[in-house]
């Protein structure tokens, strides 16, 4: 992810520059379904596919922003579960 914000300065002179780009995100995740159907659905050709799917993503760098020196982190997004 070679995403990198613009520089900018705010109107109050503040210098912000965004921090954060170079990152790798990776996921892992597996996901499962069945197939199934109603007694009144059997003639009908009518199919229920419920599923669940959970991931792993992991960013390899923080993401954050830079004002006038000071720098301000993402926190939490250096691994996230998704259900």
């Amino acid at each position: 992810m070679g995403v990198q914000a613009d520089d900018h300065t705010e109107a109050n002179g503040t210098r912000v520059t965004g921090d954060g780009d170079g990152n790798i995100q990776t996921r892992v995740g597996v996901k499962t379904y069945m197939n199934t159907y109603g007694e009144r659905d059997k003639e009908k050709n009518h199919t229920l596919q419920p599923y669940v799917e959970a991931n792993w993503i992991h960013n390899s760098d923080d993401f954050g922003a830079i004002l006038d020196g000071v720098s301000i982190k993402q926190d939490g997004a250096a691994n996230i579960g998704q259900l």
